[in-house]
């Protein structure tokens, strides 16, 4: 997966706060509603992005589900409360080309 094009990444969804103290983030979906949360965020190699600037990493989508009007997703290698809380206001962020066709008039 090439991240190497910043004007070629889309943000799919948003890190507002860790959840519990397993290392699930609650995240803000951004993509349109006809998109499944789960099929664009899991099994996906993602970038982490900071919104307000700093080291963007790669991350893998583990699980994600529902909860309340947000998501709970699980990344590779964040394990604690704490790992969470650093990707406070992180985007989480595909290339367009890895983005599932969207229905017709969307």
């Amino acid at each position: 997966m090439d991240f190497s094009n910043a004007d070629d990444l889309l943000a799919v969804a948003h890190v507002v706060r860790p959840h519990g103290v397993h290392g699930e983030v609650s995240v803000v979906v951004l993509a349109p509603p006809v998109l499944a949360p789960n099929e664009l965020l899991v099994g996906r190699r993602l970038l982490l992005r900071p919104t307000g600037g700093g080291q963007a990493r790669p991350a893998l989508g583990q699980s994600a589900r529902p909860h309340q009007d947000r998501w709970l997703l699980m990344l590779e290698g964040v394990e604690t409360m704490d790992d969470a809380d650093a990707l406070r206001g992180c985007d989480l962020c595909l290339p367009r080309a890895e983005l599932p066709a969207l229905p017709e008039g969307w």
